[in-house]
């Protein structure tokens, strides 16, 4: 069994989906070179040299013409071109003189093939602009949307600041309901949400998970930086008492998805009302 392992392929780093995407795009752009110019991919790759690196560069940016128009891209996929040769030819190192040379390589190709070197602008959504999306949403008879949890998706990428696709992956199991006492010393206990982001860029390995310990929106704020310094990406969703505007609140919006597809994982939680009458018992936490 020891004989039969493939050391290559076991010891390769595992890379997330869009990662895997990128290499697999530069290692058929690479064949498709080597076979432009009649050349053995594989040897090419083993004996690399800044000449053919130059070339190829030369002729990826003619083929992606209108797609790769920055030179931040560029250094994208000078990187993937160095774990592509890793990955097919075993080779961890490459000459650090061909490392600095490609410096220069990479400036003069952007300036040659009109490169843009200035950080794109994104988009940035207000909560002003977030109010008048959900207003259309909920008083327009013309617009329609397939289900409720697209007005919540638009609510909670304001406040973790995740990816669309780590949104949309989410599901009930991931979202965690925790009774808490009252800090002010009162009867009636606290709801506390939180959703556990799995699909996000970074280590691919079992997130961390934390104890239900906060209430307020400040201590919800914190949490979710430390979480994100720790690599972690959970986030809980306040309980703002008198919350003024319902209409941007995902706690209410949460609530409402888990009692209309009766969610919960105790089968007799089928109202809020149920779940506001629950207590802790003296002595519990």
């Amino acid at each position: 069994m020891e004989d039969d392992l493939d050391v290559l392929e076991f010891t390769q780093r595992v890379y997330g989906r869009g990662s895997e995407n990128m290499l697999s795009l530069v290692k058929n752009f690479w064949y498709q070179y080597c076979r432009f110019t009649k050349k053995n991919p594989m040897a090419i790759l083993e004996g690399i040299s800044i000449n053919v690196l130059y070339a190829f560069f030369d002729w990826l940016l003619r083929e992606r013409k209108g797609s790769l128009g920055a030179a931040s891209s560029l250094q994208i996929y000078w990187n993937a071109s160095c774990l592509v040769r890793k990955q097919e030819t075993g080779c961890y190192q490459i000459d650090p003189l061909i490392k600095s040379q490609m410096h220069g390589v990479r400036q003069r190709l952007a300036v040659a093939h009109n490169l843009r070197k200035d950080k794109k602008k994104k988009p940035v959504l207000h909560a002003e602009d977030e109010f008048k999306l959900l207003k259309s949403r909920y008083t327009s008879t013309e617009t329609t949307f397939p289900h409720e949890r697209y007005p919540l998706i638009m609510q909670l990428a304001g406040i973790t600041d995740n990816r669309p696709s780590a949104l949309l992956a989410v599901r009930y199991q991931h979202i965690k309901v925790t009774l808490l006492p009252d800090p002010d010393g009162g009867e009636q206990t606290r709801v506390l949400i939180e959703i556990v982001f799995h699909h996000i860029k970074g280590y691919l390995g079992e997130k961390m998970r934390t104890s239900s310990l906060y209430v307020s929106k400040a201590a919800a704020s914190v949490r979710a930086a430390v979480a994100n310094e720790c690599g972690r990406n959970e986030f809980g969703i306040p309980d703002v008492p008198n919350e003024p505007c319902l209409l941007l609140c995902p706690y209410i919006t949460v609530l409402a998805l888990l009692f209309a597809d009766q969610a919960f994982a105790a089968p007799f939680l089928t109202s809020p009302e149920q779940l506001f009458r629950l207590r802790i018992a003296p002595g519990q936490k």
